[in-house]
């Protein structure tokens, strides 16, 4: 369902799912729902939200940015995150599906100049 239309509720649900439970409290006392998650700052969450551990903030960043993209860009990266998923160890495939992007991005920028026959 679209983030957009969650409520408290649900933004609460999120968090559990994250293992960022700890913090649902705070969003509730906030009301917290789907249109204001995707206003958040950083300062936000570390402040107010207190969110102090900047990896709890990263992973919070990281999946919300995963909720607002269209379906059609979550396809195409859940798509390469299965492709280079399978010969991961499980928790390394962000990590490797934004050096996977690096890399085609560096290869792109580095074709050998085609030989003049």
């Amino acid at each position: 369902s679209d983030c957009h239309d969650w409520t408290v509720g649900d933004v609460s649900r999120w968090l559990r799912k994250l293992s960022l439970g700890m913090y649902a409290g705070k969003f509730v006392e906030a009301s917290v729902d789907g249109e204001f998650l995707l206003e958040l700052k950083e300062e936000d969450l570390a402040g107010v939200l207190g969110m102090e551990h900047k990896l709890h903030r990263r992973k919070f960043l990281l999946a919300r940015e995963k909720l607002s993209l269209s379906p059609e860009e979550r396809q195409r990266r859940a798509a390469a995150v299965k492709f280079i998923g399978d010969a991961a160890p499980r928790g390394n495939q962000q990590l490797l599906l934004v050096s996977q992007e690096n890399y085609h991005h560096h290869h792109q920028q580095q074709q050998p100049p085609s030989e003049a026959g």
